[in-house]
């Protein structure tokens, strides 16, 4: 089988059980965040300077100082099902905080360890409808507070996620606000 040059610089993703996770400090959710804060280290850019918070963390596990002043941010929500209403509240929550305390940032990516569904049925949001929902929200809450609007996009299971070359270090499709 013939592979073409780009396939060739794309690293398989191992299989994770997010119910099975390691637990850090005794948490389940610890040891997700702290997941994901490995994977955003990885994905930053080179000359980037990374910094891992602890908690509390005004709005994110992690971020990134880029080189021209901005900041990507990571938070982490170990939600392992669609949200609900009460879960959705602590990702805006977070938000809130992010926008406030890291005036800087250019993109924020909240890390789940799902897929967002989709079923698109009669008289029913998704999840992913409701992320739709949300981020259009965000965006009223940072062109009030920010010099420029971040992008933010959805990191959900790793093991689906598209993975670029690390020549372009991305870990989702972000959605422009």
């Amino acid at each position: 089988m013939r592979r073409n040059a780009a396939s060739a610089n794309i690293t398989p993703m191992l299989p994770i059980n997010f119910h099975a996770i390691r637990p850090l400090d005794g948490s389940q959710k610890v040891g997700f965040e702290e997941l994901c804060a490995q994977l955003a280290r990885h994905e930053s850019p080179g000359d980037a300077r990374f910094v891992r918070k602890g908690s509390p963390d005004a709005g994110v596990e992690c971020y990134c100082a880029l080189t021209d002043g901005g900041e990507w941010a990571w938070q982490a929500k170990y939600f392992l099902s669609s949200p609900k209403d009460a879960q959705w509240d602590q990702v805006d929550d977070s938000v809130r905080v992010a926008l406030d305390k890291h005036p800087l940032l250019v993109r924020y990516h909240v890390c789940l360890p799902i897929d967002l569904p989709d079923a698109r049925r009669p008289r029913a949001k998704s999840a992913r409808q409701r992320w739709e929902e949300r981020v259009a929200k965000w965006k009223g809450w940072a062109s009030g507070t920010l010099h420029r609007v971040p992008t933010v996009g959805a990191v959900g299971d790793y093991r689906t996620a598209p993975r670029e070359p690390r020549e372009n270090p991305v870990l989702v499709r972000p959605i422009r606000l």
